[in-house]
């Protein structure tokens, strides 16, 4: 150790002549200020998706964060990343929101109440592993659910008749009160009335 850095102290002297490295960036940075997809801007501006998560290992799904952010870029293909290319990103991430996980959910039950299935989830969350942790945030689509389920048939709509509550309700249909609440955009203290429609499963 002691022999080389006496060389490199003074590499002319023992006929060494390392190549020189030029001091010049090779990323640049591109703000963004709305949530983006990553998936659908690597696919308009040629750059791989792998790239873009190397680049940018913060980003660990599918979609960026809802606050602002810098996305680090190769800086001899940041011509590529023009306000189309970002416009369609911003727009392609509106499809998706977050969901937290709840104690008692799984995938494919998350993937249901959400008109997906579970490797679809899995895959825009670049999880590792299958099992749902309670407390973590993911992904999920948009405006899929319901129509998905009601195409199906799977579930139906329900009338709420006088006397109804939404704990019988759960209980005559053998689901979670806080399933049924969310799938209706319900509140958790939110009252229901006669003639109101009830998506259950």
């Amino acid at each position: 150790m002691y022999a080389l850095i006496i060389i490199f102290s003074n590499p002319e002297k023992f006929g060494f002549n390392p190549y020189p490295v030029p001091n010049a960036s090779v990323l640049t940075e591109i703000k963004l200020n709305k949530p983006i997809n990553l998936s659908k801007l690597a696919t308009l501006t040629g750059v791989s998706h792998e790239e873009l998560y190397r680049l940018n290992p913060g980003f660990d799904k599918l979609i960026t964060g809802p606050t602002s952010a810098n996305l680090l870029v190769p800086k001899g293909l940041a011509d590529q990343f023009t306000p189309g290319a970002m416009e369609a990103a911003e727009k392609s991430a509106i499809d998706w929101g977050r969901y937290t996980l709840r104690r008692g959910d799984n995938f494919h039950k998350v993937a249901y109440r959400y008109g997906c299935d579970a490797d679809e989830l899995i895959k825009v969350n670049r999880l590792s592993s299958a099992y749902a942790r309670p407390g973590e945030t993911i992904l999920v689509p948009l405006g899929r659910g319901e129509k998905a389920r009601l195409a199906s048939g799977a579930d139906q709509m329900y009338t709420v008749q006088s006397g109804d509550s939404l704990w019988g309700l759960a209980r005559r249909f053998n689901m979670e009160l806080a399933d049924l609440q969310q799938m209706n955009g319900l509140k958790k203290k939110e009252e229901i009335k006669p003639g109101q429609k009830l998506l259950v499963a």
